[in-house]
């Protein structure tokens, strides 16, 4: 009778650990992009990053987050798309924040025309959001943020418009959450100087991350709230 009831005890304890451990299983979301959504960079340190923050701002006792910050500087969306399955999905993320699109529009020196032309955006990153659409992942897509004088002049903004408005369009035609980072910089620069959440004109700095985790934190929260409806 006592062995019985200590084999009971080392069951219902084992099947309480069982439960333990899913219950603190983190829910994954992996955010790719380029060196914006990398972030790290002179004056911006790792804490200082939006996923950074926004690991720390989802994070609770029942529910904890992590972030997978897969953003490699000077990437497009075809540098994203050929990492997509080791950089995303091998991660079995639940959600996915994309943002790409200041490469991809860049004039390198002595060209005429963007790195890939605006269909080759869309198709990247449509092709992209059927893969998460086929493994039932969430996905939150990101406009760039524009670029800013002095170093840059209005003609860089005019030939990433295109592209930002390439983001918008997806966005409605997969009825997704998008956070739309060129309209809330350029909005801020009507009422600010908004120079001064840059490094460069074109990385935002550590205030510059806290404005895009105020803009992601509420999305990505419906999102995994709805993951566990």
């Amino acid at each position: 009778m006592k062995r019985f009831a200590f084999e009971l005890t080392l069951l219902t304890w084992s099947v309480l650990a069982c439960h333990v451990a899913i219950a603190a299983a983190p829910v994954r979301i992996v955010c790719l992009g380029d060196s914006v959504t990398k972030a790290v960079r002179k004056g911006v340190e790792p804490h200082e990053t939006f996923c950074a923050l926004l690991q720390q701002q989802l994070s609770g006792a029942d529910r904890p987050v992590e972030v997978v910050n897969a953003g490699i500087g000077g990437n497009t969306t075809e540098d994203g798309l050929k990492r997509f399955q080791a950089d995303v999905l091998d991660h079995k993320p639940q959600v996915v924040v994309i943002m790409f699109g200041l490469n991809d529009s860049w004039i390198d020196a002595g060209k005429s025309e963007s790195r890939l032309t605006v269909h080759e955006y869309r198709a990247n990153l449509d092709t992209m959001l059927e893969l998460l659409i086929g493994h039932e992942i969430k996905a939150v897509l990101m406009t760039p943020n524009p670029a800013l004088a002095p170093t840059y002049g209005p003609e860089r903004n005019a030939t990433l418009r295109p592209y930002v408005e390439v983001v918008r369009s997806l966005a409605r035609h997969h009825e997704l959450p998008l956070v739309d980072v060129y309209q809330h910089f350029a909005e801020l620069a009507q009422e600010r100087e908004i120079n001064s959440l840059f490094t460069d004109d074109m990385h935002p700095n550590p205030a510059g991350q806290q404005q895009l985790a105020v803009l992601l934190e509420p999305v990505l929260k419906r999102q995994l709230d709805a993951t566990h409806d």
